[in-house]
């Protein structure tokens, strides 16, 4: 999202899509929520980081490991009924100011933590150090729409 780098945020915060893809995404946790309100379903909507096997392949501060992903999965079709729930999907990154996933209120536990975001911050600097947005925003390469990261990274 639009969140900077720095800032504390969890998924209790309103949403702050950073692209049309993400304002589509937060479309769907509306529907999901007003079907549960509504019809009592059950739901867990992940707010997915960039999902790769290895840390080094993913953008920087973000990355969670499929093997995570598949455990936030378990916990959320092992909800109680009827629930909905929204769980941030980002490995834990030590000294990130972001706090631990709602999913760990479930038993979730990151397996295969992200290193330490000072060094991942280091990494954005390097690979969006011509573009601002990318730079000090999350979501880096949505936030900077049409902007990659160097091919050579």
């Amino acid at each position: 999202g639009m969140y900077r780098r720095d800032e504390r945020f969890d998924e209790s915060d309103a949403p702050r899509p950073d692209s049309h893809y993400a304002a589509t995404k937060l479309h769907g946790e509306a529907l999901c929520r007003l079907y549960h309100e509504k019809f009592g379903l059950t739901a867990a909507c992940l707010r997915l980081g960039s999902v790769t096997m290895r840390e080094e392949d993913s953008d920087p501060g973000a990355w969670i490991s499929p093997e995570d992903v598949a455990s936030m999965v378990r916990i959320g079709l092992s909800l109680p009924r009827p629930s909905f729930e929204i769980f941030h999907a980002v490995a834990e990154y030590h000294g990130s100011p972001l706090p631990a996933s709602r999913a760990a209120r479930y038993g979730y536990q990151c397996s295969r933590h992200g290193g330490r975001y000072h060094s991942a911050m280091r990494k954005v600097d390097t690979w969006w150090r011509n573009d601002e947005w990318a730079r000090t925003r999350r979501g880096a390469s949505f936030a900077a729409e049409g902007t990659a990261p160097p091919a050579d990274r």
